[in-house]
Order: structure tokens, then C-alpha cells, then sequence
């Protein structure tokens, strides 16, 4: 959820330092005085595309900054994969300069657009009008039946079954447009026969380095072995001093911590000429053979010839042999070659297909179950005379399925069925993307719903009703909206009024936390514009009812 948020010389937005509580509160406000201004501001912290400039005109930068706890586990997830350690809140900022260029920082470290984006999908969801129009979009309809089914392993065999199948087809097709001839075979065979000539082994190059490196440092090697072993076995050198030193600590065996070190001194001496040892026979093997390395040469030319022509490793080398065979196996036998491949095709649309349908028959059986909630949550928003249902076309297969998704509605009774964007009017809409919001929201541990604006076109009960339904989502989540009806604004636990100051040359934007006679005198000049005896005593009863009407819900 959101705990506070900080605003600098944004828009017209001097400077903002606000805390937030759990529950649902409410931003009310004359036309312009910045609602809609915050809101924008808290979904540019969310990584959202800047579309104007939005750094005050007196300023040379703004700055958005927000206080966050994360629970939600897929965006703990992307946080873990981003090297960003857990902890109790989350500092998320935003720098924007008046060139258009902006920085974000979580807890103080860079991070990029996209990855806020992605956390912060999983914990803020931001709902207005534009939003609503996308539920005319049928593409939406089976992404939302997806979203309620929550089956991730079954859509995910059905999207890699079907890209198995596709890349199949797609190579039956371009064999079957392929004409290879006879100048293509010989080349092929060329090819074939020159990598099986050049028996080229796994490990064969990096043995070959080795053993250039090695005939290289010959040299070196030998005149450094050489005084070496002339510094240990000489007369005077290193293993005959040992050995004196070692015989006189052998005299002194009247003190036993001596006749240890002796014993000890012993051991070292003979592991020292043992080594020794090895280092003479190592130099009296030791030789140069020059022939030899001009072959290690030339086959290092060799192979790194044939890297360039065929892959730069000895795997794709290999990869490439097998393509060359594959390829003259289909020009012997094209016939036998194309039935093979599709044999591989039936296959892979069989298995996509057995999926296919298990989502198909998933997808019918939860679409009664949404329904049914749906029509629930529609009731509950005064739409009980509103029928709604899911209808499923068959369409040809892809990766998500063999059918369409489309909400179906009837807004009167008597009246058929027919699709959103021919029957809804706006505030239907609203209404019924809200009920959809309840449904969904616990099911994906969104912890802050910010609603702008979406009662417009709506009035009287019905306000009442969405003012309900948000207050219904915030007993799981954290719930913003904002709002002109009074109606809503008296289901809030909190309201927050915003306003507009204007002088010669500046304008600025500030809010404040009401208590419950300033809501009550806001309330009222929503509702009539004035304040009176009697705007206030409406307003007051106003409260008073939704709230009286939360209470029972709740009991």
C-alpha cells in the first residue's frame, strides 16, 4: 500500500508531504484544482511514459516520491531477481527535469522504468474512464476469464504447445515450397565429406593451445629447471645444507621439543629431494621438436579455417554437419522426408490440441462461476436488471486456444443479449468494470485501487452503490477515489479536500485532511454549491445514512 507521498514543483503543485491509512478515502475539489493531477503523479512513480511536460514553470525539476509497503508476492519476486534486499517499506522516486529526462530510484538505487512498472503492477492498480472503455475491447474478455481461471500452467502448455506446432508447419511449408536439385546434392556432399575429413575432436583445440603454449615456453622452461636443480643437488647447494642442518639437530636429543623439529626436518628433507628428483627427470625428458610444433601450427590453422566456414565452435560445427545431412537426406528422399515431417506436424497439433480443449472445457466451467459472481456484484451496483453472459467462438487455433471470449449483456429485461460496446452507456460501464474489480482483486493481491472518476454519469442511489462497492474492496485494499458526488464522498473513512490557489502570476494546488465538520461543509457545497442551514443538515444526514450503511454491512 501507499504510506505517503511527497510531490515538488509538479504541474501546479508547489510541494506536497501527505501520509495515507488503509481504508477507502476520497480526494474532492473544485474543477482543476489538481485531483486528477495526483493521480496522474502517482502513476508516473509507477513507471507510466511521461506524455507532456510536467516540471512547474518556476522549477528547474520535479520530484515525486512515494512510501510503499509490498506484500504481494510476484512483485517481491521481480524485486529478489533485481538484487534489491526485502525490507519494511520501499522508497520509490522520481526525477523529472525540464528536458523531459527522468531518473528513478528505489530505496535510493537506480532502477529503470520498466522494472517499477512491473513491481508496482502487482501493487497499485489505477482505474479511470479511459480504462473502461477497454472492456469494449473482446480481447479483453478472454484475458479477464484467463485472469478469474488462475490456471498459469495450463495457458502456458497451450502457448508452448501451439509454438511447437507453429514452428513445425512453418518448416513442412518451406520444404514443400523448397525445389533442391542436383547442384545443390554435390555441394551438400562436398561439404559433408569435408568435415568428416577433418576429424576434428571436442577438446582438440584448446589441447592444441596448451601444447603450442608449452613448445613455446621451451626455452625459458629449460634454463629456469636448469639452475634450479643445479641449486638444490649442487655441491654447497640447498639439499646439502639441509642435511647438515638436519645432522646437527640430530646431536641435540637431550631436549624433546628439538628431537621433534628433527623428526620433522627429516620428513621435509626428503619430500624436498623427492622433488628434486622429479625436477631432473622432468629436465632429461625435456626436449624441442620444432616439426612438431609447425604440425600443432598448421592444424590450428586448419581447424580455425573451418570454424569460419562452418560455426566459430566445435558444437556448431556439429550443428551444422547434421543440417548438411539433413538436407541431403531430404534431396535422396524428399517424399520420405516430407511424410516424416508431417508426422511430426499431426503430432504436435494432436498434443496441442488435447490441451487446447482442456482449457476449453476450464473456460466454460469458470465462466458460469464468473457469471454468477458478475451478476452478483451487478445487483449489488443496481444493475439487478441487467443480464450478463460469456459467449465462446471457435476460432483457429493459436497460442491461447481454439476460441474467442466475448461479455455478453442485456441491460433491460425482455432485451436480448448483445455485446458491451452496442448495449453499455458509460455509467453502465463504470459499474460493471467495478463489480469486475471485486471480483479480481483478491484473487491478485492488489493492496491500492485508485478510482478517478469513475461515477461520472451517475447520480442518487447508484452513487450510493459504487461509493459501497469501493468501500466493499477496501476491507482487502487500500481504495483512492476521486470523486465530485457527495454520495461516494460520504462512504470514505477518509476525505481529503484539494485546492486551487490562484494570484497575478502563479497558481498552486494543496490538500488537507478534513475532519467531520469540514467534510460535512464540503459535502455540501458538492451538493448544491452553497452553504446553508439546510445544504448542511443534508449533508450531515448524508453521512450520517452511508455510513450507518457501511456499519451494517460490516455487522
Amino acid at each position: 500500500m501507499l504510506k505517503h507521498l511527497y510531490i515538488k514543483d509538479y504541474v501546479i503543485i508547489n510541494e506536497l508531504n501527505i501520509d495515507f491509512d488503509n481504508g477507502m478515502s476520497v480526494f474532492t475539489g473544485e474543477t482543476g484544482a489538481g485531483k486528477s493531477i495526483i493521480i496522474d503523479a502517482i502513476d508516473l512513480l509507477c513507471g507510466s511514459r511521461l506524455t507532456h511536460d510536467v516540471v512547474s514553470s518556476k522549477a528547474d525539476k520535479a520530484i515525486i516520491e512515494g512510501v510503499f509497503t509490498i506484500e504481494n508476492h510476484q512483485a517481491i519476486s521481480l524485486l529478489n531477481d533485481a538484487g534489491i534486499e526485502l525490507s519494511d517499506e520501499y522508497i520509490i522516486s522520481r526525477h523529472i527535469n525540464k528536458d523531459g529526462k527522468s531518473t528513478m530510484r528505489l530505496n535510493y538505487r537506480i532502477i529503470t522504468q520498466t522494472l517499477a512498472n512491473e513491481v508496482l503492477s502487482h501493487v497499485i492498480d489505477i482505474h479511470n474512464q479511459h480504462e473502461t472503455q477497454y472492456l469494449l475491447n473482446t480481447k479483453t474478455h478472454r484475458q479477464l476469464l484467463d485472469r478469474f481461471i488462475n490456471d498459469q500452467a495450463l495457458m502456458l502448455e497451450v502457448k508452448n504447445k501451439y509454438i511447437e506446432y507453429e514452428t513445425l508447419d512453418n518448416s513442412l511449408k518451406k520444404l514443400l515450397k523448397n525445389d533442391l536439385n542436383q547442384d545443390d546434392l554435390e555441394f551438400l556432399t562436398f561439404q559433408k565429406e569435408e568435415i568428416e575429413k577433418a576429424n576434428i575432436y571436442e577438446s582438440e583445440y584448446d589441447d592444441l593451445i596448451v601444447q603450442q603454449k608449452k613448445m613455446a615456453a621451451f626455452e625459458k622452461t629449460s634454463q629456469n629447471l636448469n639452475e634450479i636443480c643445479e641449486l638444490l643437488n649442487r655441491s654447497e647447494g640447498v639439499l646439502e645444507k639441509y642435511y647438515l642442518a638436519n645432522k646437527l639437530l640430530k646431536e641435540l636429543d637431550e631436549d624433546q621439543k628439538l628431537v621433534n623439529v628433527h623428526k620433522q626436518l627429516t620428513d621435509r628433507y626428503f619430500e624436498v629431494e623427492e622433488l628434486a628428483n622429479q625436477l631432473d627427470n622432468y629436465l632429461n625428458d625435456l626436449s624441442f621438436d620444432e616439426d612438431q610444433l609447425n604440425l600443432i601450427q598448421e592444424r590450428l590453422y586448419f581447424i580455425n579455417k573451418m570454424y569460419r566456414k562452418y560455426g566459430d565452435s566445435y558444437q556448431k560445427i556439429q550443428i551444422k554437419y547434421q543440417e548438411i545431412c539433413d538436407r541431403i537426406d531430404m534431396i535422396n528422399d524428399r517424399q520420405s522426408y516430407i511424410e516424416k515431417a508431417q508426422k511430426l506436424v499431426d503430432k504436435a497439433y494432436t498434443d496441442y490440441q488435447d490441451s487446447a480443449k482442456r482449457l476449453t472445457n476450464l473456460r466454460r466451467i469458470k465462466a458460469v462461476d464468473l457469471k454468477k459472481q458478475v451478476m452478483e456484484q451487478l445487483a449489488d451496483l443496481q444493475l439487478s436488471n441487467t443480464e450478463f453472459d460469456i459467449a465462446f467462438n471457435e476460432q483457429k487455433p493459436s497460442s491461447y486456444g481454439n476460441e474467442t471470449v466475448e461479455f455478453m449483456i442485456s441491460t433491460n429485461k425482455g432485451q436480448p443479449l448483445n455485446s458491451l460496446n452496442k448495449i453499455a452507456s458509460g455509467g453502465e460501464l463504470s459499474r460493471i468494470m467495478l463489480g469486475l474489480k471485486t471480483i479480481f482483486n483478491n484473487l491478485h493481491g492488489i493492496s491500492t485501487i485508485i478510482f478517478d472518476e469513475i461515477d461520472s454519469g451517475v447520480s442518487g442511489s447508484i452513487a450510493t452503490a459504487i461509493g459501497l462497492k469501493m468501500h466493499f474492496l477496501s476491507k482487502n485494499a487500500q481504495v483512492f477515489a476521486v470523486t465530485h458526488l457527495g454520495q461516494v464522498a460520504a462512504c470514505a473513512d477518509n476525505h481529503y479536500y484539494i485546492a486551487k490557489e490562484s494570484t497575478e502570476n502563479n497558481t498552486t494546488s494543496s490538500i488537507k485532511l478534513l475532519d467531520n465538520d469540514e467534510r460535512i461543509r464540503e459535502m455540501a457545497l458538492i451538493a448544491t454549491g452553497k452553504i446553508t442551514q439546510a445544504s448542511l443538515l443534508a449533508a450531515e444526514e448524508l453521512l450520517n445514512h452511508n455510513q450507518s450503511l457501511i456499519r451494517e454491512s460490516i455487522c
